[in-house]
């Protein structure tokens, strides 16, 4: 039962939470003195107003004799009251500024009853907390919130809500201690219009039943406690289908069948490998929903119902290996989570390390290496755009009082990341003996935040010969010294899929775009990364090797017509292939750069794109037209990316 289930994560499931204080810079949560337990939050959602009236009871323990002041992260919310639960008194509280991406509700609280005995009964009979705090509000302008209109749905009959929460966007949706470091349980009670589907990360409990004002009522709980992040909810014309023994993919009806194809037997097959490695898995079920095409992120790893681009389904399962990414986040982010942003490598590090231990086992040690080698080309240019001495490059970034920890989103957190994790294995000297550590790191911390002092700590315990030789770089050096890692892995077994791309590459920047035939040479016998790879060899290619931009033309509509790359499924390659026809201003392909900016609105790509764009007076044109057009249906994030890049595009051009 839940109540068992409840019962079972709170004592024995829960591991050991950190030794060390966590500070939180983007958060006014003060965990050293509040900690909330559990939430039960209600949302009665309205598509015509694109607002929710909710409420929220946090079931919060106090850690300080001394404090009575409770304070929750709000952001563009409409705070309407806030009560004791357990005496039904009104509580006082105010509003006031925190930072641009948040405020503080400061809420006083009556004196706790004596020590040994709160008075808060949680719903699952775990042990009752010290107060149960209802707030009342109304939600809807927040960037946590993406309202999507029938005409940018697939479907084009029915709205479409959905949330995404990292780093700190929950709180525009509900109150809360928005703060990875403290974990909760949740139950959720969500209304919405009759014949819309809701699903969200927990168990759901019961579906569609009816309720008053003819709409459907959707119950929810999360046995297992989690960060604020990761609170998310979905709702649409959704329907689902089986993918595995515990796995469904839910979807718009028309990309249901699309969605079945790409990702059937694939997440078994990851969950299995990483099980062996890492430990079982504590979730129950691990379903996927495929969003629109405005979600931000290639996929975001929400526990139970993993979010994920429907830039993925492209008919031939390459990109599945995100899926694999996000599987591996069910261990390392999920159960064992960065204490605060600025350790986000913490989360992301040890998701690469292990995504690729995975794909190691599923697609082979040759496809893992030029994927990661591919990550590695990333890194390199993140580096220099950001430069080699920002703060921003190192492992733990210093983020400052009043920045928004998506500011410091980047790709060191991923690969210089996994640069560090490997660096461990490689110290430890033993393969196995490392993933046995790592099986133990889940164990020891699941359920808890931690902080790299804690990682440090376990590492010790289990390697205590390596206390005082820690190899050519100090784990200090590692966290706090900017710019590419000083350390990389051997990853030689990429070159037998690498050559033949890099040859074909040499082949067509040396190729007479005159002469009647093209290289020999087809990259449709390439797999996923070697094509990647190929593209990624023609974008870096230096300026002299393409020649004047007649040349650059000519090559660019031989490439296509020899290979369709224009034409291609795979978001991967069309980021490539946009990158380089945007490089040489080449418009005869204007168009497909259009409409794949208009077909996804995800992050990764878009950002790229806009800054290629930019930099020529026609790039600037149709930029400004295609953000005009997609703007609505972006996510809030990128909105305010690409206002930045556009901002900037146009002062260059002046």
């Amino acid at each position: 039962t839940i109540t068992q289930l409840t019962k079972m994560v709170a004592s024995e499931l829960m591991g050991t939470p950190s030794a060390f204080p966590i500070e939180d810079t983007a958060s006014v949560a003060e965990n050293r003195y509040f900690q909330t337990r559990h939430l039960d939050l209600f949302f009665d959602v309205s598509f015509e107003a694109s607002v929710i009236s909710g409420r929220v009871d946090l079931f919060v323990d106090r850690l300080a004799a001394d404090k009575c002041v409770l304070n929750l992260d709000v952001h563009e919310l409409d705070i309407h009251g806030v009560t004791d639960v357990v005496t039904g008194a009104a509580l006082q509280f105010e509003v006031s500024p925190f930072a641009d991406f948040g405020s503080r509700l400061a809420i006083r609280l009556p004196e706790p009853p004596a020590a040994g005995g709160g008075t808060a009964e949680l719903p699952s009979g775990a042990p009752a907390t010290d107060y149960r705090v209802r707030v009342a509000f109304t939600a809807g302008r927040g960037a946590g919130l993406c309202w999507l209109a029938p005409s940018q749905t697939a479907g084009k009959v029915h709205p479409y809500l959905f949330t995404q929460g990292q780093a700190c966007l929950n709180r525009t949706w509900f109150p809360c201690q928005d703060t990875p470091a403290i974990k909760a349980t949740f139950a959720a009670r969500v209304l919405v219009p009759h014949g819309l589907q809701v699903m969200m990360g927990a168990e759901r409990l019961s579906a569609a039943a009816a309720a008053a004002d003819g709409k459907a009522e959707f119950t929810f709980h999360m046995a297992q406690p989690i960060p604020s992040y990761l609170v998310a909810m979905v709702c649409g014309d959704i329907a689902s289908a089986s993918i595995g023994p515990r796995s469904r993919v839910w979807a718009e009806p028309s990309v249901l069948e699309a969605a079945r194809h790409e990702f059937e037997g694939w997440t078994e097959k990851y969950i299995a490998a990483a099980e062996q490695m890492f430990g079982p898995y504590l979730w129950e079920n691990y379903d996927l929903v495929v969003m629109p095409p405005s979600f931000p992120y290639g996929g975001m790893e929400v526990p139970r119902l993993t979010f994920v681009t429907p830039c993925l389904l492209t008919g031939d399962h390459s990109l599945c290996d995100v899926v694999a990414h996000e599987i591996a986040h069910s261990w390392f982010g999920n159960l064992v989570t960065n204490g605060s942003w600025a350790e986000f490598w913490m989360n992301e590090g040890f998701t690469m390390y292990a995504q690729r231990r995975i794909t190691e086992q599923v697609h082979g040690v040759e496809f893992t290496a030029l994927e990661a080698r591919t990550g590695q080309s990333l890194l390199g240019k993140e580096v220099q755009e950001l430069g080699p001495d920002s703060n921003l490059t190192c492992l733990s970034v210093k983020i400052a009082d009043g920045v928004d920890p998506d500011d410091t989103y980047s790709e060191v957190a991923y690969e210089k990341g996994y640069c560090f994790v490997r660096y461990l294995e490689q110290l430890v000297g033993d393969r196995d003996a490392f993933t046995r550590f790592l099986a133990s790191y889940v164990q020891e911390f699941k359920f808890s935040s931690i902080v790299p002092e804690d990682l440090f700590a376990l590492f010790f315990r289990h390697f205590p010969h390596l206390r005082d030789n820690t190899g050519p770089i100090s784990f200090d050096a590692w966290l706090h010294t900017p710019g590419l890692p000083a350390w990389v892995p051997d990853l030689s077994a990429a070159q037998s899929l690498a050559g033949p791309a890099e040859a074909l590459a040499a082949a067509w920047l040396a190729f007479d775009p005159l002469a009647p035939e093209p290289p020999a040479g087809e990259v449709g016998s390439f797999d996923v990364y070697s094509l990647l790879h190929f593209l990624d060899t023609l974008v870096d290619a230096p300026d002299a090797r393409w020649g004047s931009a007649e040349r650059a033309h000519a090559l660019l509509a031989r490439l296509d017509a020899a290979h369709q790359l224009s034409k291609s499924r795979n978001a991967e390659v069309s980021l490539r292939w946009s990158q380089l026809t945007l490089r040489f201003a080449w418009q005869p392909d204007f168009p497909n750069v259009e409409a794949f900016l208009l077909r996804q609105g995800k992050l990764k790509y878009q950002r790229p794109l806009y800054q290629a764009l930019v930099r020529s007076a026609a790039g600037r044109e149709l930029a400004k037209r295609v953000f005009a057009q997609a703007r609505p249906a972006l996510h809030g994030t990128v909105v305010g990316y690409v206002e930045k890049i556009l901002a900037a595009g146009a002062e260059s051009g002046q």
